[in-house]
């Protein structure tokens, strides 16, 4: 098992009250500071945030306020999501491109490390979109940011190979996967899998729990069903060791989306996922 202490911070939805994923809008009930100060007090090192959510917080703070309470919190690490296609031209799709043009932007404006991407739209060969990948990543550097491709079973890109090849294809230094626990496991990807994965190839990991056998349809238990770490049976030693011997290195984020965690105090959410997860990498599990 990896040992030491991880930077940890915590996926948007983790902290953010009792909002559903697919009601709008998808704007949290906790003020952004108070999220803020429950993640840094926990243990936390950064922060994440969606597109509406963020979108409401900037029409009461500035995006020097939103920096100084990261900075005064010690969250260096900052995360937007979720541009959901950017693999369709802007003809095709001019409603994602403004999208995308907003959350880019305001990646530059907040200092955001990375923001976070899917795979629906078109369906084009690799080698498109290797291309299209580029230049999102090609945008994203041009604000300072990264941009981190999270993988799952619906998206256009199912497969681990084929997306391990689409960010080492663009070679950009800047874009690369999200190597989800919870997608890899109920897609059946095979620890042996990450572990081949070159270092270049991941930006970022998340963290959860759950049960072997999926309840209901993968939606629903993508956004009903996840469990704080090691309160699941999921193979967590198994994944961190893949992680690790990738040679991956960074943050890992802990995104656990559940009916039980929407109904806590941000406190008591922050505590509960933050401990969770830390003790996975040193052992007190």
């Amino acid at each position: 098992m990896t040992s030491g202490s991880p930077v940890l911070l915590p996926s948007f939805f983790t902290l953010a009250g009792p909002i559903s994923p697919f009601v709008a809008p998808v704007v949290s009930p906790v003020p952004f500071r108070k999220r803020a100060e429950a993640a840094a007090y926990a243990g936390y090192r950064g922060i994440g945030v969606g597109e509406q959510d963020i979108a409401a917080t900037l029409q009461t703070l500035s995006p020097t306020d939103v920096r100084s309470i990261l900075a005064d919190n010690g969250l260096a690490f900052f995360e937007l999501e979720f541009i959901g296609d950017w693999l369709s031209a802007e003809s095709e799709n001019p409603q994602a491109w403004e999208q995308r043009r907003y959350l880019l932007r305001t990646a530059g404006d907040l200092g955001a490390w990375h923001v976070k991407v899917g795979t629906s739209g078109p369906d084009l060969p690799l080698d498109q979109m290797i291309e299209r990948f580029a230049v999102l990543c090609d945008a994203a550097a041009a604000v300072g940011s990264e941009i981190t491709i999270e993988i799952s079973p619906i998206g256009r890109i199912i497969d681990l190979a084929a997306a391990a090849s689409l960010v080492t294809g663009a070679g950009r230094a800047n874009g690369g996967l999200l190597v989800d626990i919870w997608h890899m496991t109920r897609m059946g990807i095979a620890n042996e899998a990450i572990a081949a994965l070159p270092r270049a190839a991941i930006n970022h990991v998340e963290l959860s729990d759950g049960r072997h056998v999926q309840v209901g349809d993968y939606l629903d238990d993508t956004i009903m069903w996840r469990r704080p770490c090691g309160q699941g049976e999921f193979n967590i030693a198994g994944f961190l060791a893949a992680v690790a011997a990738s040679g991956y290195d960074g943050p890992y984020g802990i995104e656990i989306l559940s009916d039980a965690i929407r109904a806590m105090s941000v406190g008591d959410a922050a505590r509960l996922t933050f401990d969770t997860a830390v003790a996975q990498f040193t052992g007190r599990h």
